[in-house]
């Protein structure tokens, strides 16, 4: 109940993309690597109509829940756009409309076994690695100068710079980068940019950086507003500026 209490709250807030992400609830034993005997499942829903800001929304309000289903002590697992749509649409039945809606990405959701397949293990040793901060974090545009995330006034963001670096990435391709903005000894806004050109695996991701960085400035008590970048139609400049997020208090030293 708690679960779905939180699916219905970060449904209902607002998003990048002109409607919200549909979050349908699925109990079947449905086959979907990496899952194994999975039974219960999230299916993020957008409009058929492609929109990179709708991708985005997916990414950001399943991460939240994610987020909340770990506090309950429940294991997810995140089945990207790769898996099998078509047993999700025959378990969706009247719910999906295929003239109408297009399926971005499924969540599995349940309690951790103790069985964990060989292959299953050696992949998520292959997701420990990650990229240095340095790696990840900049100052500038051009993604040449890294922050510096001990010094003022990166510094105030704390841990938040690891939630983004440990988020989940498809095959963790790790394809998002941020560019902080300061000025005068205070940060004035955070730019999220899509380092390859993919239309799903990374604007998906992205959102789950924004989600990840949104709920550690939170517990920071640092407020802000998440805003998507408006690009002309047909842009392919990589990497692409598709998100920021500003303080809507002044995020200083």
């Amino acid at each position: 109940m708690a679960l779905l209490s939180s699916v219905q709250r970060h449904v209902e807030t607002p998003t990048l993309g002109p409607t919200p992400v549909r979050l349908e609830y699925i109990r079947a034993q449905l086959t979907v690597w990496p899952v194994v005997n999975g039974t219960e499942f999230l299916v993020a829903i957008v409009p058929r109509s492609y929109d990179r800001r709708s991708v985005i929304d997916v990414g950001r309000t399943l991460q939240k829940v994610v987020m909340d289903a770990t506090r309950l002590g429940l294991a997810t697992c995140w089945i990207g756009p790769g898996a099998d749509h078509e047993s999700l649409k025959r378990h969706l039945g009247d719910r999906f409309d295929p003239e109408r809606d297009q399926i971005i990405c499924t969540c599995a959701v349940g309690y951790r076994s103790r069985y964990v397949p060989l292959f299953v293990r050696l992949f998520n040793r292959m997701s420990f690695h990650r990229r240095l901060l340095s790696e990840l974090f900049f100052t500038d545009a051009e993604l040449c100068v890294p922050v510096d995330v001990a010094a003022p006034p990166y510094a105030r963001f704390g841990r938040t710079f690891e939630a983004c670096q440990w988020a989940p990435s498809s095959y963790n391709g790790q394809t998002t980068r941020a560019v902080l903005r300061s000025d005068a000894g205070v940060v004035q806004g955070v730019d999220f940019y899509a380092a390859t050109s993919s239309r799903y695996y990374a604007p998906v991701a992205l959102g789950i950086w924004c989600a990840n960085w949104e709920l550690g400035c939170e517990a920071l008590g640092l407020e802000g507003l998440v805003a998507s970048h408006p690009k002309p139609v047909g842009e392919l400049a990589i990497p692409r500026h598709d998100v920021t997020w500003v303080p809507t208090l002044a995020a200083g030293a």
